[in-house]
Formats: structure tokens, C-alpha cells, sequence
């Protein structure tokens, strides 16, 4: 008789040889073809994703990881599989046997630029466990380009004269300007009586016209 075994678990070698030849007698109980596999140690790749504040590509001391942002790992022989970050930025792909992979991260939250390679190539060594697949981001500085210019409505005035003062701010962009404030402290001998703001509202105790948001254009 020839016994042949099959194939193992999943990434097992075989550790025997693959097949036993019996001469089995009359009446005989031949319990000795046998066959062993060893399963290498497997591995895994990590581990975190974080909001690169200053935007210089290293995790610095407070800088939080970034939640729900999506990670795929192609595997040695092309296949896919695809996470996403827990609450705090962290990620694992584990039961992994030793081979080649590449991490690809997928987009951050709106209005932030990676500040580090989209992609981590791995040689991943048997039972390693690689933890410094991280990838970061920052947030989008918005680029705007405001100016004012503040006009009155006399070339000079005597004691008890009424006049006004009006204020424009422009925002040339190209991104909308956003908490813009503009502090306007009175000449001396100067009473401020009233005010109308076309866009904003303006605090007669501090001088501070208070516009918020100044859209680009």
C-alpha cells in the first residue's frame, strides 16, 4: 500500500516525507504513517495615522491620530485588504506570513495635505511585527490676501462737527478669510456717536469691528 498525504495548513511546510509505502502483513495494525507540518510564525503591520499639526512629517509630542481614515494592504501575490483607523489613529493587519506587502493609505479628513509618503513597501520577516507604517497629515493652511482701506466723509472738521468713517475690508483670496477682526481705536477728541455695519457688528467698548468670515473675491 502507498499512503500519500495532502496538502497542510495554510502556509505550512511539510516537515515529513509526503507518503509512506506499507507492506502491511495479514492481520497486521500499521498506525506509523504519519506526517507532520511546521507553521511558520506569522507577523503583523501597523500602526497609526495622526494630524501632523506643524507639518514636518515626524510624530511630535501631542499630536493626535486621526480616526476612521481608511488603510489597504496588498498582499505578496496581489490580493487586497482594506481597514480603517479605531478613534485613535491606530490600525493592524496581523496574522500575516513573512513576504513582501505595501501599505497604502487612503484620503484624511477634509482640508488636510499628507505630509508624509502615501505608501510603506514592507519586507515583512517571519513572525516580525512592523509597527511603523504611520502616516500623517496636516491641516490646509487657507491662503488669503486681505486689505482695507478706511475712508472719512470730511477733509477736516471743527469742535462739534458730525462725521463718519467707513471701512472696507477686501479679501483677494483665493480662500474665504475667516475670525477676521478689525480694531479701529478713535483719534483723540474723537466721540463715537453710532455706527451701521453692512456686514459684521461692531463693539463700541473695545473698537473692534467684528466680521467673521470675508469671502474671497
Amino acid at each position: 500500500y502507498t499512503v500519500t498525504v495532502g496538502d497542510g495548513p495554510e502556509g505550512a511546510d511539510l516537515t515529513t516525507s509526503g507518503s509512506d509505502s506499507v507492506n502491511l502483513a495479514e492481520g497486521e495494525d500499521y498506525v506509523d504513517a504519519d506526517f507532520g507540518f511546521n507553521t511558520p510564525d506569522v507577523g503583523s503591520i501597523g500602526d497609526y495615522v495622526w494630524l501632523d499639526t506643524n507639518g514636518d512629517g515626524v510624530q511630535d509630542p501631542g499630536e493626535m491620530g486621526i480616526g476612521n481614515v481608511e488603510v489597504t494592504l496588498t498582499y505578496p501575490d496581489g490580493t487586497t485588504e482594506t481597514t480603517t483607523t479605531d478613534d485613535n489613529g491606530e490600525y493592524l493587519f496581523d496574522e500575516l506570513p513573512a513576504g513582501d506587502y505595501v501599505v497604502t493609505v487612503g484620503d484624511g479628513p477634509a482640508d488636510t495635505n499628507i505630509t508624509t509618503s502615501g505608501t510603506d513597501n514592507v519586507t515583512l520577516g517571519e513572525g516580525e511585527d512592523y509597527v511603523d507604517a504611520d502616516f500623517g497629515f496636516e491641516p490646509e493652511i487657507p491662503m488669503v490676501d486681505l486689505s482695507l482701506e478706511k475712508t472719512a466723509s470730511v477733509a477736516s472738521a471743527m469742535v462739534g462737527d458730525e462725521f463718519s468713517y467707513t471701512i472696507e475690508v477686501i479679501n483677494q483670496g483665493p480662500d474665504d478669510a475667516t475670525g477676521v477682526e478689525v480694531f479701529d481705536n478713535l483719534p483723540a477728541n474723537v466721540t463715537y456717536v453710532s455706527d451701521v455695519a453692512t456686514t459684521g457688528t461692531f463693539s463700541e467698548n473695545s473698537d473692534t469691528w467684528i466680521l467673521g468670515s470675508v469671502p474671497a473675491g
